[in-house]
């Protein structure tokens, strides 16, 4: 079924099942991963470039998990395959529940971490929906809950649990195509 939200002020408008769902065949020794930190849910999106489009083959969603368990499932998942990670940057900061940051973790686990800075939030919202309309995402149907979050997140959202996993994805997003400012062109001067 497909999930629609009665009410108004979606976030991803850009959104459209018929145009940016789709099969999407895993052919890449690199495998990209854009992860969002959070203990419920814990939430990735796995994908690649090609062709200027970006492809989501597989999504990360784990309730009531942490950074150790999610690198023990990406090693699952893709043992023989180099998997980049573009994550939140705050994993970059130590935290009193652990001596290691998630960076750290996520490295020792010889996954690598990319150098990435977080855009703005409205930027990223903004990033996405153009990608989507434009069709250069692509989404293999058995993402369930990347879908079902891409047509429920409303900017009035009260559930908890909506909003990260579409984060993970958005930053992979703007990774591989960050939203640019247009450059002011000089005008000429009259006097």
């Amino acid at each position: 079924g497909e999930f629609i939200n009665l009410t108004s002020g979606k976030v991803y408008y850009g959104f459209d099942r018929n145009k940016n769902v789709k099969p999407v065949e895993e052919r890449n020794s690199i495998i990209h991963l854009g992860l969002d930190f959070n203990v419920d849910p814990l939430c990735g999106t796995f994908g690649f470039q090609r062709d200027g489009k970006i492809y989501v083959s597989a999504e990360l969603y784990q309730r009531d998990s942490n950074t150790f368990s999610a690198a023990k499932e990406i090693l699952t998942r893709y043992p023989q395959t180099t998997v980049q990670v573009v994550c939140d940057q705050t994993g970059d900061r130590r935290k009193t529940s652990s001596s290691m940051t998630d960076h750290e973790i996520l490295r020792r686990s010889y996954l690598d971490v990319l150098r990435f800075t977080n855009p703005p939030e409205k930027d990223r919202w903004n990033n996405l929906n153009r990608l989507l309309e434009q069709g250069l995402i692509v989404i293999d149907p058995k993402c369930k809950m990347l879908i079902a979050d891409l047509e429920k997140l409303t900017h009035d959202n009260k559930d908890e649990m909506l909003g990260h996993i579409s984060t993970a994805l958005g930053y992979m997003a703007w990774y591989f195509n960050p939203l640019k400012k247009p450059r002011r062109t000089p005008t000429a001067r009259t006097y």
